[in-house]
């Protein structure tokens, strides 16, 4: 490794330089972003509002916020220490200066601090937001409006409205062979869209005509300008439209260079967090402001981190040739973070030997081995085998993926109960602490999505182990959804029996196997006392019926949530749902959905068939990558972590199995590219030759 390339947060000061750091996993990041800040402000006088900070998620910028405050405290408290004993090397640095120098840089960092409010910490698309309000300058208008993480309902009125006129037009256009009905039609029209949405950088193919595959190109250019020209009338911005505007005005003679004097002006640092899922957009706004031959003098760096190996954002639009562009700038230097201070050297020595001269997709992209601090030169964990394990199982004859599913979730559960049997933990090297027992809580098992979820999730009940899934696929697509419809389907229509026997089989009522009168005696034969005559029993579904009324007029009465709360109060339906091994996930997935509903309604009161039709149009609408929309963490319990490679990013476990590594992408539309452009195949259902391109080679070129 050439040492010459490694980062040290002892280093001088990048100074009117563009660097690119590339931080493997469980290399510092975070903390060497904050640190560089922390020193740009005591011995560079940096003030807070000069400070722009952009990262992926509000998650990570709320906690990159917190980790400046903490940083400029730690860096004011080693100033304040009495020697440097026991500091971090980059903080005894900076007593290494005169006390003249230590008073200002002392006096530097208490005013930032308190400012550190003013400082810009935002996510990608809130920074493009608040450079459109506080320019003033989006479409004339003096306000910014506040961007809807989803406009899916703009977007499927369009869709449909813009489906209706080409079927009107000609019926066999977008099917030519009228295999299709226009339900599918627009599913696969709204999942093509929904990529190039994705994907704003992306260049259409085939090429917008009248051919078959053409049509289908031609009308998601419709529907782009279609959407966009709709949004403007109902004052909804999308997140996407923010980035694009923006870019598109410094293109602009006088209003471009207003926006980059303005910028210029503000910003004397840049860092941009998770390099590696920006776009193609994004990044051609941050070379053209911060370009190195016009800013001021007083500009510092743009730094930018990122781990090219983590390019996991495809779905959301992150471009990895942007990626590689920006590092392969003439001004842009290069350093590589190579200490990872939170794995075990037995298990990083092990990747290390696996990966070493392996490249990610591109030769460009290549994995750096990295070292451990001698803290972690033992491996912590023990009785659970080797650190870095590969298991497979034989499988004999043709089996379906639900066999082989359920095949590796048996494996998968015998595994953990080992673990948990056998497995302990070493206590740190100067921990007062003793070694401790593998607990579920340690247990993080990452899945592709809903299906491998399910099969875990199964065969950890059977065993009753306590296990969670955490933020896998939209609440709307969970069991609570199609539970709270049984039962509004049943409050509208309480006559109909039919409606009613089905919620004696849900969530929200007693099951319907009860014991007869007949059946039930004494030891002496004799009928008990608390038996019920035939007379006086109540027929249940007539109970039924009669709860579903008073409901309905509690619906219609208090509103949904208080309703709810009613509903909650209900001991029959508490008791219904907590006879469910995963009544926590019942409850927290139930309790979204009311949330989103309220939200769909307004918070206005309504007829309970009026809330079953919002219900409906929420489903419709459904974006399973809205974060309001990710299911929650149901509980805070002792228990097994299963979630996604998505959203498990930037989360630690001492114990992570993978137990369904390849990702099946059957049906997906075609993202590919070409020399340098990236393409969306609109027509994926079409066989279509362009070029000398057919399926196979685009399959090829696929990202």
């Amino acid at each position: 490794m050439n040492t010459d390339n490694v980062f040290e947060l002892t280093h001088p000061l990048p100074s009117r330089e563009w660097l690119l750091l590339e931080a493997s996993a469980g290399t510092g990041k975070t903390y060497s972003l904050t640190a560089l800040v922390a020193r740009y402000v005591a011995e560079e006088g940096l003030r807070a509002d000069e400070l722009l900070m952009v990262t992926f998620t509000r998650a990570a910028a709320a906690e990159m916020k917190q980790e400046v405050r903490e940083q400029l405290l730690r860096a004011l408290n080693a100033l304040n220490a009495p020697d440097s004993q026991k500091l971090d090397p980059w903080l005894a640095n900076l007593r290494d200066c005169s006390v003249d120098e230590q008073s200002l840089r002392r006096g530097r960092l208490e005013t930032a601090i308190s400012n550190i409010d003013s400082a810009t910490i935002s996510t990608i698309h809130g920074f493009f937001q608040q450079a459109l309000g506080d320019l003033g300058i989006r479409s004339g208008d003096a306000k910014t409006p506040a961007p809807a993480e989803s406009d899916a309902v703009v977007s499927q009125k369009v869709i449909r409205d813009v489906l209706v006129n080409r079927f009107a037009a000609n019926a066999l256009a977008l099917d030519p062979t009228g295999s299709k009905d226009p339900t599918s039609i627009e599913g696969s029209v709204l999942k093509v869209f929904k990529e190039t949405s994705n994907n704003l950088a992306a260049e259409l193919s085939p090429t917008p005509d009248t051919s078959p595959a053409g049509q289908w190109s031609s009308i998601i250019q419709e529907l782009r300008k279609a959407i966009k020209e709709e949004r403007v009338n109902q004052g909804v911005v999308a997140f996407d439209d923010l980035i694009v505007d923006l870019v598109e005005k410094l293109d602009d003679p006088t209003l471009g260079q207003q926006i980059i004097r303005v910028l210029r002006s503000r910003y004397r640092l840049v860092l941009i967090d998770e390099f590696q899922d920006t776009d193609t957009f994004q990044w051609r706004l941050f070379s053209k402001v911060f370009d190195l031959a016009g800013v001021p003098d007083e500009f510092l760096a743009l730094i930018v981190v990122g781990d090219p190996k983590q390019a996991i954002y495809r779905f959301r639009g992150a471009d990895i040739d942007a990626y590689l562009k920006a590092a392969g700038d003439r001004s842009m230097s290069k350093r590589q973070m190579t200490t990872n201070y939170r794995s075990d050297r037995p298990l990083v020595e092990a990747l290390n030997s696996w990966l070493t001269d392996v490249t990610f997709g591109d030769e460009d992209i290549a994995y750096v081995p990295v070292t451990t601090p001698d803290s972690h030169a033992n491996a912590r964990l023990t009785g659970g085998g080797d650190p870095l394990q590969f298991r497979f199982l034989p499988i004999i004859g043709k089996k379906s993926a639900d066999e082989v599913r359920a095949a590796i979730s048996i494996d998968v559960v015998d595994h953990i109960q080992s673990l948990l049997n056998d497995g302990q933990i070493v206590a740190e090297p100067g921990s007062t602490s003793e070694s401790r027992p593998v607990t579920l809580g340690d247990i993080c098992v990452l899945v592709r999505g809903h299906n491998d979820a399910n099969q875990l999730m199964e065969e950890l009940r059977k065993r009753h182990i306590p296990a969670v899934r955490s933020r896998i696929g939209s609440v709307l697509e969970s069991d609570a959804m199609d539970q709270l419809r049984l039962l509004l389907t049943a409050m509208a229509n309480p006559s109909d029996n039919r409606r009613v026997r089905a919620v004696q089989l849900s969530w929200f009522a007693p099951n319907p196997v009860v014991v007869t009168p007949s059946t039930e005696t004494t030891e002496t034969n004799e009928p008990s006392e608390t038996t019920e005559t035939a007379e006086t029993k109540q027929d249940p579904i007539e109970v039924l019926q009669n709860k579903c009324r008073d409901w309905a007029n509690e619906l219609e009465a208090r509103g949904l949530v208080g309703w709810y709360q009613v509903l909650r109060l209900d001991e029959e339906v508490i008791k219904e749902i907590s006879s469910d091994f995963e009544a926590e996930r019942r409850l927290t997935d139930l309790e979204h959905v009311i949330e989103l509903l309220d939200g769909q309604l307004g918070g206005r009161r309504a007829p309970v068939s009026a809330v079953l039709r919002a219900l409906d149009e929420l489903k419709e609408t459904m974006n399973t990558e809205a974060e309001a929309q990710k299911r929650r963490i149901d509980t805070d319990r002792d228990v097994i972590q299963i979630t996604t490679m998505h959203s498990s990013k930037g989360l630690e476990y001492p114990i992570v199995l993978m137990p369904f590594p390849k990702e099946t992408r059957e049906g997906s539309v075609s993202l590919y590219e070409m020399k340098g452009t990236r393409f969306v195949d609109c027509a994926p259902n079409i066989g279509w030759v362009a070029g000398g391109l057919d399926q196979i080679e685009r399959e090829r070129l696929d990202l």
